[in-house]
């Protein structure tokens, strides 16, 4: 049974329940068409999504991506424009699969991914948990922290006029409870209502940051492709509109589909487009992912447009993909696979350097993701505006770098820097994430040029230590303090670090701590201009193989006493309290008293009491008292028993 996708009437904006009449058979159970009603947007069923989270703290790709800096939000799943090239069913849909077959198997459909939209359920109520702590006080609104968090990865945030007013529920929380700033990005023209109607107060909008997504200036082409979304030339208008209504914007031309002359697309759009009223121009060509080639191939001759369809065939190489491919076998479609390769790398240099011509560096942001026969060239230009993605832009640190929305300009890296950096990550990544050596190295990371090795891709330090050596919040500052430390004893001794910022540290064997571990509580006690002082003096007196943590920690509370320092943040040191050490006699009674518990349950449980009260006799007795008293006729002593019930009083 078959039920139509396409509803000609206005979808709904209240939830409309499902309606359930089945008749049941030996078989299956089936279901009434006419009974059942859906929610729908925009002709597609609608489906919530119970979800834990709606915010993101560690979006590195799009992080690297300078779209946001690490922060994301996602009000649902699945939208309702159908784009064919869309990459998020690949990365979503274990999520919800079960989800989309319980609705097939209770409705008779078959319907896939793309046939729904699927949002999130209490959205709103889940972001507002996540950026509040149980008192109500909010997570994250410290003093300078303006970062940008993007919004979205997955869904067009604008896509109906009801998806509107729940991003701008979902802003309006960030906004109160934040200094973060947002960036939107949509395909519909419906995003400016957030500033016209007044969704979002005005008193915001300078932390708002709002831009269209641009793939072609064809409306009958965005119309094959973007299945639901606003025609480009209106997206054009509405990005004017919002210009000219003094709100920051950017545009992203993405993808940007293959063109005979490059050069005269790209002066065909910033023709159209202002680009001096841009915060940020980004850009970037379709890549091989999925099917998504063959499925625009086929969306473009499907909709009469056979030059269009031609070009993007020769631009991918499909012709020979399809031939090679034909044949079957992994190696026909690795050989496949590579034959794209050449194409669409000369496509996307192609379309990166019509932009150079046209757009300046500071401005234009061009994603591309590299290869290791490519990676060097895109490092190359990213002083043109080339922002290199993937794991080997990642492994051979070429990343973009730099903020979303810089606070405070970063100085540039040289060759010498971007090295120094090289081999220190090197070192975190052998595994020593405790080792003094580990903290040497995040000391230097975190000192070199005031931060610039760490500021150009992480917002704070905590953030980077976690992407490097995966530690939890402050453990990275723990362990650098401890490296500063080392280099201070070092120097004390005469002994400079190299040019990696590291120490020999077989020389220090007898003044360092042995672990990072050790030194912590005079670290933390400690003002920093005594700390050499305060470890020289324990090292007077104690060899640093006796030394414990707490011992250490002890030593120094009582050196800030004689000296009458104040300790560090004002607060003398509790004295830590410690159990007395329990005794040998005091072990075994103890063990003995679990023994007992632990032969209750015996079948043989009187005797086996009174060899324990004959045990515990001989524990506690005192040495003056001799030999215990003899047996009394009829009795039984419990430590020489024959297993009676008569038990010795004195016993």
């Amino acid at each position: 049974m078959s039920i139509k996708t396409k509803d000609k009437g206005r979808p709904p904006r209240q939830k409309v329940k499902v309606v359930k009449e089945s008749v049941k058979t030996k078989s299956k159970t089936k279901v009434n068409k006419r009974a059942t009603k859906w929610e729908r947007v925009g002709g597609k069923p609608v489906l919530y999504r119970p979800a834990a989270t709606v915010l993101a703290l560690a979006a590195v790709l799009f992080q690297h991506k300078l779209l946001c800096d690490g922060l994301v939000f996602n009000l649902g799943d699945a939208c309702n424009i159908r784009c064919v090239y869309c990459y998020v069913e690949t990365v979503i849909l274990k999520l919800v699969a079960k989800l989309i077959n319980a609705f097939n198997r209770n409705n008779g459909t078959h319907f896939g991914f793309q046939d729904f939209v699927i949002r999130r359920k209490d959205s709103i109520k889940v972001l507002e948990r996540q950026l509040l702590h149980d008192d109500g006080s909010p997570r994250y609104k410290k003093p300078g922290d303006e970062r940008v968090v993007f919004t979205s990865t997955l869904v067009d945030p604008a896509g109906t006029m009801d998806i509107v007013r729940e991003t701008a529920a979902a802003c309006l929380l960030i906004l109160k409870y934040t200094n973060w700033q947002i960036r939107i990005l949509s395909k519909s023209t419906l995003l400016v209502k957030l500033i016209t109607d007044e969704l979002i107060p005005k008193e915001y909008h300078h932390r708002l940051i709002l831009g269209f997504s641009i793939g072609t200036l064809d409306d009958k082409v965005a119309k094959a492709i973007e299945i639901g979304a606003s025609p480009a030339s209106l997206r054009i208008e509405a990005l004017k509109q919002l210009q000219d209504l003094g709100i920051r914007t950017f545009v992203m031309v993405c993808p940007s589909l293959p063109q005979k002359d490059y050069d005269g697309f790209v002066r065909q759009l910033i023709a159209k487009i202002d680009i001096s009223k841009l915060e940020h121009f980004y850009g970037e060509v379709m890549n091989v992912r999925g099917k998504s080639r063959t499925k625009t191939l086929e969306a473009l001759e499907k909709a009469g447009l056979v030059e269009e369809a031609e070009l993007f065939k020769q631009t991918f190489g499909l012709a020979a993909m399809t031939s090679l491919s034909s044949s079957g076998g992994k190696k026909s479609l690795r050989a496949a696979i590579d034959a794209v390769k050449g194409p669409w790398e000369h496509y996307a240099r192609q379309t990166f350097l019509a932009y150079c011509k046209h757009i300046p560096a500071s401005k234009l942001r061009f994603l591309q993701y590299v290869k290791k026969d490519t990676v060097q060239w895109w490092a190359d230009q990213r002083p043109n505006g080339a922002v290199p993605l993937g794991k080997i832009a990642v492994d051979r640190m070429v990343l973009k770098g730099g903020l979303s929305s810089p606070l405070v300009p970063l100085p540039e890296l040289t060759e010498d820097d971007l090295k120094i950096r090289k081999n220190l990550e090197g070192i975190l990544h052998k595994g020593m994430r405790s080792s003094l050596e580990t903290t040497l190295v995040l000391d230097t990371l975190y000192s070199h040029k005031d931060g610039a090795l760490w500021k150009g891709d992480h917002f704070s330090f905590d953030d980077y230590c976690n992407s490097i050596i995966r530690c939890v919040k402050q453990h990275g500052h723990r362990l650098r303090h401890v490296g500063g430390f080392i280099k201070s004893v070092a120097k004390s001794k005469g002994i400079e670090p190299d040019t990696n910022g590291l120490i020999p540290l077989d020389q220090l064997a007898d003044v360092i701590p042995l672990s990072p571990g050790q030194i912590r509580p005079l670290l933390e006690s400690v003002p920093d201009e005594h700390q050499l002082a305060c470890w020289e003096s324990i090292l007077k007196k104690n060899k640093i193989e006796d030394l414990t943590g707490a011992v250490i920690g002890e030593l120094s509370t009582k050196f800030l006493k004689d000296k009458k320092i104040t300790p560090r943040g004002g607060v003398a040191k509790k004295e830590s309290k410690q159990k007395p050490s329990k005794t040998p006699l005091d072990k075994a009674i103890a063990a003995l008293e679990n023994l007992r518990v632990a032969v209750a349950v015996l079948p043989t449980r009187i005797q086996f009491e009174n060899y324990l009260k004959g045990i515990s006799w001989l524990l506690k007795r005192k040495p003056e008292e001799g030999e215990p008293p003899a047996e009394k006729p009829g009795t039984t002593m419990g430590c020489c028993g024959n297993g009676g019930a008569g038990e010795s009083k004195n016993a």
